[in-house]
C-alpha cells in the first residue's frame, strides 16, 4: 500500500516526539478578543453583551490557550461599580477554565488612569505558543490577536516549521503581523453568529445568510441599488421591520440577506467582504 511522504513525515514525527501532528492549538489575546466583540455587540445587538457557547466557537481546536488579566477601574468609577465589574470577569475566566481543553492564564496591571496597561499577557503567549512549537507537540497553530507587538513570534513560530494561522477582524489587525503568519483568515461574521448561546439566540433573532439562485425579494418595496467592483448591481428591499439585500454571488447564485434593519444587512454584507457602492436615493 502507498503512503504518502506527508503522512511518513507524520509518522516518524509521532515517533520522535509523541506528537499528534494534525493537533490544532489556538492562543487566544483575550483583551484583543473582548474588545472586538464589544464592538460587534455595538454594531450588531444595541451593545448587548455577546454570550458565545466557547466550545462550539472554537470546536475545531483541541487545546484553547486565553490570556488576559482583571479590568482597571475606570476614571469615575464608584468602588460597587467596579467590584461589579471585576467579579464578572473572575467569573468569566472560572466558566472558560471548567471547559474541556480551555486553560486561561492571566496577567497584572501597571500604572494608574489612562496610563495602565497589562503585563506579563503577551509574554506567557509566546512563551507557551513558541514552546509547544519548538517542542514538536503541535506543528498547526492559530493566534487570536491583532497586535503588530506579536510579530516577532509569528516569525519565530514560522521559522520553526509550523503553520501559524492568525485570526483577527479585519478592522484591526496589524499589516506586518497579517504577513508574518503563514496564512490570515478574518473574522467571518457568520460564524460568529453560528456559536452564540441558545439563550441569547432565543432573545436575539439572528440573520439569514444565504446563496440562492433567482432574487426573490420577497414582495418587499426596493429601498436603494448599488453596484459591486465587477459591475454587478446590489439591491436592498425593506418593509415592515424587514430587509432583504440581494447582490450576485456567482454567475447562476445570487446571496440574500435578510434581518431586521436595511443598516443591518448593509453591515452584515460589508463584514462578508461585499464592496458595494451605494447610490444617493
Amino acid at each position: 500500500m502507498y503512503i504518502s511522504t506527508e503522512k511518513r513525515c507524520e509518522a516518524h514525527l509521532v515517533t520522535i516526539t509523541g506528537a499528534a501532528p494534525l493537533h490544532r492549538y489556538i492562543y487566544i489575546d483575550g483583551g484583543y478578543v473582548r474588545q472586538r466583540f464589544e464592538y460587534y455587540a455595538s454594531r450588531y445587538f444595541n451593545g448587548d453583551p455577546l454570550d458565545f457557547d466557547y466550545n462550539a466557537l472554537f470546536h475545531e481546536y483541541q487545546k484553547r490557550f486565553y490570556y488576559d488579566c482583571l479590568p482597571p477601574r475606570r476614571n469615575g468609577e464608584d468602588e460597587s461599580t467596579f467590584k461589579k465589574r471585576k467579579d464578572g470577569m473572575r467569573d468569566f475566566f472560572t466558566r472558560l477554565r471548567e471547559l474541556r481543553g480551555f486553560h486561561v492564564y492571566e496577567g497584572k496591571l501597571s500604572g494608574d488612569g489612562e496610563r495602565v496597561r497589562q503585563k506579563g499577557v503577551d509574554i506567557q503567549l509566546a512563551v507557551h505558543m513558541l514552546t509547544h512549537v519548538s517542542r514538536g507537540i503541535v506543528r498547526r497553530v492559530t493566534l487570536m490577536a491583532g497586535d503588530a507587538d506579536f510579530e516577532p513570534l509569528a516569525e519565530a513560530v514560522v521559522a520553526e516549521g509550523a503553520f501559524l494561522t492568525l485570526w483577527a477582524d479585519k478592522r484591526s489587525v496589524s499589516t506586518r503581523l497579517r504577513h508574518a503568519a503563514d496564512e490570515y483568515e478574518p473574522f467571518h461574521i457568520s460564524n460568529l453568529f453560528a456559536a452564540l448561546s441558545s439563550q441569547f439566540k432565543s432573545v436575539h433573532p439572528l440573520p439569514e445568510v444565504s446563496g440562492r439562485t433567482g432574487q426573490h425579494h420577497e414582495g418587499l418595496s426596493l429601498l436603494r441599488r448599488g453596484v459591486l467592483p465587477d459591475g454587478s448591481e446590489a439591491k436592498l428591499y425593506a418593509a415592515n421591520g424587514r430587509a432583504i439585500l440581494i447582490y450576485p454571488s456567482t454567475t447562476t447564485s445570487f446571496m440574500h440577506i435578510t434581518w431586521q434593519t436595511p443598516e443591518l444587512v448593509m453591515h452584515i454584507a460589508e463584514d462578508l467582504g461585499a464592496n458595494i457602492s451605494w447610490n444617493n436615493g
